[in-house]
């Protein structure tokens, strides 16, 4: 176990050294420091104990706290809807394949169908995240395009 625990924080620290220097107002550096966080406290618990709902919570709660921290409450309720609807929508189509009434392989295919979606539903969510909503909540302002130099 501790062996996947150190391969999981390895790959955490190559991402974090392969990300680049970030602008100054992005803290995108913060929110992958609290979902690797998230996702070491899920692989110790193996699935098993409260532990796993602290990791399920972390990576559904953590980017929101961010983004709250740096005063962008806006942006903590879009990463919270963005998170928490994603799962909640692959939750949903699972339990809607599970309680369709079908039998044997077109269960498996109704709920293998769920889990593609949800992984691209969660992987989306996380890149509008990481993309859009932690980025610089000041841009530089453009330069204008035509300027006055007249004189009355």
């Amino acid at each position: 176990m501790m062996r996947h625990v150190a391969t999981l924080a390895v790959a955490a620290l190559v991402v974090v050294g392969s990300a680049g220097r970030a602008r100054a107002d992005s803290y995108r550096g913060e929110l992958l420091a609290a979902d690797a966080t998230a996702v070491t406290v899920a692989a110790i618990s193996r699935g098993e104990g409260p532990l796993r709902y602290v990791g399920g919570a972390g990576l559904w709660l953590s980017s929101p706290l961010v983004h709250a921290a740096h005063g962008n409450f806006g942006r903590a309720a879009g990463a919270l809807a963005l998170r928490g609807g994603s799962a909640l929508t692959t939750l949903g189509f699972a339990l809607w394949c599970l309680d369709d009434g079908d039998e044997g392989g077109k269960v498996a295919g109704c709920v293998l169908g769920s889990m593609a979606l949800g992984v691209v539903l969660v992987g989306g969510a996380f890149a509008i995240d990481y993309a859009i909503l932690a980025d610089d909540p000041d841009p530089d302002p453009a330069p204008a395009l035509m300027t006055w130099g007249g004189e009355f």
